[in-house]
């Protein structure tokens, strides 16, 4: 027979063991990596009418800001996932959220806020994600993740560039004939490998025409190719047109390892209708800023 153990000597070891144990699974258990934003756009004053049917009532004349994420993220998001503030920290109202225009496959990674948030006087200075936003993988979470907001007067500049994985190239999709709802894809003949470039805002032509090859045309590409050499490429089309979000899709002829993507200065505008400067990037391969 074993011998008896004081009362409460029995229950300091059991509370013991039960405290290694709790602390064995919490290290076992994997914290969830933080994504991060690449961007915040103070983008438009003055929001135009049709997003009263596409967002919320409440947003025509509004302010827009478009937050734009690392990754693809899951729906669905709220407006109180978002805090706007201003330079003195005061906070700016949120009324609705969306993902248009940038729903088509792949830009799910940019969402407009709508809100009175200011003007060009007293304008949005930053703005953090606070509601439970996850990446589409469940492998990052946006909860805490703040930038810094782009000012209304900055021009247009490429934030990211991506090579778009063959099972998302929606090819030859013709898009829709109505504002926002939903790109054009590339050609199925031709294409060997397609780009997707992201700007700060919604872009047109200048003049607020849609892009056309006046001015796709003047994108570049540097690639690397098989034989190790680098050279400069262009697209042979341009998809992701006609809906006026921040993503085209450069469709290209040849395969390479694309290296990064320029675009000179003057040929497109954003809704504020500033005029773009010499834009580069890099192009990312594995989707990880």
């Amino acid at each position: 027979m074993f011998p008896a153990f004081p009362r409460h000597v029995a229950t300091a070891t059991l509370f013991s063991a039960c405290a290694v144990l709790a602390q064995s699974t919490a290290a076992d258990e994997p914290e969830a990596t933080r994504g991060h934003l690449i961007a915040a756009n103070y983008g438009s004053a003055n929001l135009p009418a049709n997003l009263g049917v596409l967002v919320c009532d409440d947003a025509p004349g509004r302010d827009g800001i478009p937050v734009h994420f690392e990754t693809e993220v899951n729906e669905p998001v709220y407006p109180e996932d978002f805090i706007v503030r201003g330079e003195s920290g005061d906070i700016r109202p949120v009324f609705c959220v969306t993902f248009e225009p940038s729903d088509d496959v792949g830009d799910k990674r940019s969402i407009l806020l709508v809100g009175d948030f200011g003007d060009a006087d007293d304008q949005p200075a930053s703005v953090e994600v606070v509601g439970d936003i996850w990446s589409t993988d469940f492998s990052l979470s946006y909860q805490g993740a703040y930038t810094d907001i782009i000012p209304l007067e900055a021009p247009p500049s490429l934030i990211l560039a991506e090579v778009v994985p063959e099972e998302e190239w929606d090819l030859d999709n013709p898009g829709t004939p109505i504002p926002w709802g939903g790109g054009t894809g590339c050609p199925s003949e031709g294409t060997e490998q397609v780009l997707r470039v992201a700007w700060g805002g919604g872009i047109l032509a200048v003049g607020g025409t849609e892009v056309t090859a006046q001015e796709w045309k003047r994108y570049t590409i540097a690639m690397r190719t098989e034989a190790g050499d680098i050279k400069l490429v262009k697209p042979f089309a341009v998809g992701d047109l006609n809906d006026q979000d921040n993503n085209h899709e450069l469709c290209l002829d040849q395969r390479g390892t694309p290296l990064a993507v320029r675009f000179p200065a003057g040929l497109l505008v954003d809704p504020n209708n500033d005029v773009n400067e010499r834009t580069r990037i890099r192009v990312n391969h594995d989707r990880d800023f």
